[in-house]
């Protein structure tokens, strides 16, 4: 039977981390089949007392104690001393099916791939359920990695499971210091998988809008680290040496990133969109050779213009875009 490792990283969620581990053990399959490995990244609440009466009932649980590193080195930690045959990181705001376990480790006793993927929902503040589903075209069970990276985009890592041999001789760790690592983390986990299988069941519930969340203001960290895309992507695809089809998947992505952080940074102060535009100037050998190897001409148009002159891009984007000076 296949073994899981459930990571969870905690930091300030004391009030939504009863309920994450209430659906993480509220499961119909043995303790010994999985393993929960939570990783107190140096949370200032009363987090970890809720955590330590679930470690008194259940013997299945590992804790690690580290100083405040953010969710990515939390992630990493968990992924070192795992023991399971997948990894699923869960973000202790959030919560997992009641019983999906047995389902899941089933289904990948009898289709082992690199990466299982399979639904979720969005749950909004205002109660509203939006059921997202993920893309699968195949005549089997399985999908080259670079074919679904293709239909479905990056996205955050717990929509997916992994399997823990499949990251770690692949180095697959989670890039620190970014605030989008899930993205950067599947860009290059999704190309690398050989195979991905896909189950069309909801399994994860992700809280939209919740305060603390990371995505839930708009900062100057948040849109260079857009940009900073272009820069991961060249250094993996001379890393991996990747063949060019592979190369303009990636450069798509990208390019995504840069003019998604181009949108963003119309909600930045006026002394935040000068350092942006010096960080893209700073920058132009990546952002624009990501444009320049896709297969889209308005990429390729849009990253002309961009490169000939980014000040005037910028100021024609905001005045298109109706921006206000602050």
């Amino acid at each position: 039977m296949i073994k899981l490792s459930i990571i969870i990283p905690v930091y300030d969620v004391e009030f939504y981390i009863r309920r994450c581990l209430d659906s993480v053990f509220g499961q119909n399959i043995p303790i010994s089949s999985y393993e929960v490995i939570i990783v107190n990244d140096g949370t200032p609440d009363n987090s970890m007392l809720i955590v330590n009466e679930f470690v008194t009932r259940y013997s299945n649980t590992i804790i690690i104690h580290q100083k405040n590193q953010g969710l990515s080195s939390a992630r990493n930690t968990g992924l070192k001393v795992a023991k399971g045959d997948y990894v699923w990181f869960i973000d202790s705001d959030d919560c997992i099916d009641l019983n999906c376990l047995l389902e899941i480790t089933s289904y990948l006793d009898q289709h082992l791939s690199c990466i299982l993927a399979f639904d979720f929902v969005y749950i909004y503040s205002d109660g509203v359920r939006q059921r997202n589903g993920q893309k699968f075209r195949s005549d089997s069970f399985f999908m080259q990695g670079i074919d679904f990276l293709r239909l479905n985009g990056t996205g955050q890592a717990w929509r997916n499971i992994y399997s823990r041999s499949f990251l770690i001789d692949n180095n697959l760790f989670f890039s620190t210091g970014m605030i989008h690592e899930d993205g950067e983390f599947n860009m290059r986990a999704k190309c690398l998988a050989d195979t991905i299988t896909y189950i069309p069941k909801i399994f994860y519930f992700y809280f939209v809008s919740r305060e603390g969340s990371i995505m839930h203001s708009i900062s100057l960290k948040h849109v260079i680290d857009l940009v900073n895309y272009s820069i991961k992507a060249d250094t993996f695809i001379r890393e991996k040496n990747l063949p060019s089809n592979f190369q303009k998947e990636i450069y798509i992505i990208s390019s995504h990133a840069l003019f998604y952080s181009i949108y963003e940074s119309k909600f930045l102060n006026n002394e935040n969109r000068i350092k942006y535009l010096e960080y893209l100037k700073l920058n132009t050998y990546f952002w624009y050779k990501a444009c320049n190897f896709t297969f889209f001409s308005s990429f390729k148009i849009k990253g002309m213009f961009l490169y000939l002159s980014p000040k005037i891009y910028l100021k024609l984007y905001y005045l298109v875009q109706g921006l206000r000076k602050s």
